[in-house]
This record gives C-alpha cells, sequence and structure tokens, in this order.
C-alpha cells in the first residue's frame, strides 16, 4: 500500500501541478508538502491533509488511503450511501 506521501504526489502529478501550485492552490506551505512527499512528514495533521485534498479534488479517504487504488478510481469520491425515499402518513381525519 501506498504512504500519504506517495499517493499525495501521485495525485498531483496526474493533476499536471508542481508542489508550488498545489502549495498556492491548498494553502499549505511548499516545504510541508515536499517533506510529505519525500517521507520526512509521514502523517499530517487533518487539517494539513484536508486541505490538499480539498485542493486536488479527491476525498479526504482516498488521499489518506483509506480506499484502495483498486477499490475505487483516486479522481473519484466515494459515493454516500443511497437514501430511501419514505412516504409521508396520510393526514388522519
Amino acid at each position: 500500500m501506498a504512504t500519504f506521501g506517495e499517493r499525495l504526489k501521485r495525485i498531483r502529478e496526474k493533476r499536471g501541478w508542481t508542489l508550488r501550485e498545489l502549495a498556492e492552490h491548498s494553502g499549505v506551505p511548499y516545504e510541508t508538502i515536499y517533506r510529505c512527499e519525500h517521507g520526512t512528514h509521514q502523517e499530517p495533521r487533518v487539517s494539513v491533509a484536508a486541505h490538499l485534498a480539498r485542493a486536488l479534488g479527491v476525498s479526504l479517504d482516498v488521499l489518506a488511503g483509506v480506499y484502495d487504488q483498486n477499490d475505487m478510481d483516486e479522481d473519484a469520491a466515494p459515493s454516500p450511501p443511497k437514501r430511501q425515499r419514505t412516504r409521508k402518513a396520510a393526514p388522519v381525519a
């Protein structure tokens, strides 16, 4: 299974962005992103990961590796469970 940094780099490169462009889009410092991708900052805070995921247009679950790449495409966010429609009860006369 890929590390957080490997997933981050793969998704960033798929978008065609440089580290600096991701830093600009996400508001996360360049140095933090660099350290994540190079393995010296392996587990960033959730808030940092959320900013990166939002900027890259993926769910936090995909970036964090909750879903294996074989389970879903990393470009697609997991679909929420379908809600069942319920009928309103007929008014009691």
